[in-house]
């Protein structure tokens, strides 16, 4: 229920945000992750639904107002990497071709997290609202040696560090994975 009612306030807000700043795709370039999910369909984010996507990366496109979204998605138990080129239709938002057409709104962007909303009308004409917030993969050096300094503080030993994304089943996600296959 909290899911439904993040998606719901943040497609609304996706309508009715001020102007703001506009984001470019370079600005957006980077290695993200997926941290939360939320959608008005949630068999879209299931297990193994076409929008339970692991962001890989955003890149800006070799066209002018282009940009090149990189996620893996599980279908039929298999991780497959997906690359796909959105195009700018008007501030902080970009229409790409994926399970029908699909708008991509950038609702707020910093240097570490984007929060999104995504509208989806798929080949049946049926619509889907989803948001999700994504954060930066690439942790600076000054932030995990004071990340190192505090588990010493409170007495965890460095080997015991877990690095969460790369824990995970989706082999791109791990790092040194050169596939999903």
């Amino acid at each position: 229920m909290k899911a439904l009612f993040l998606t719901l306030l943040l497609c609304l807000v996706c309508g009715a945000q001020e102007e703001e700043a506009e984001q470019s795709a370079l600005e957006l370039s980077g290695k993200w992750i997926t941290v939360y999910l939320a959608s008005t369909n949630p068999e879209k984010i299931a297990e193994n639904g076409p929008f339970r996507i692991k962001f890989l990366k955003i890149e800006a496109g070799d066209a002018k107002n282009t940009i090149i979204f990189e996620f893996c998605i599980k279908r039929d138990g298999k991780w497959e990497i997906v690359r796909i080129t959105g195009k700018k239709e008007d501030d902080n938002t970009y229409v790409f071709e994926y399970e029908g057409t699909t708008k991509f709104i950038v609702i707020y962007a910093s240097d570490n997290v984007l929060v999104v909303c995504v509208i989806n009308i798929d080949e049946e004409g049926n619509e889907t609202k989803l948001a999700a917030i994504l954060v930066k993969v690439d942790i600076e050096a000054e932030v995990l040696e004071l990340f190192k300094k505090l588990i010493a503080v409170k007495g965890i030993e460095e080997k015991d560090i877990l690095k969460i994304f790369e824990s995970d089943d989706c082999p791109p996600c791990g790092e040194g994975a050169a596939e999903c296959k």
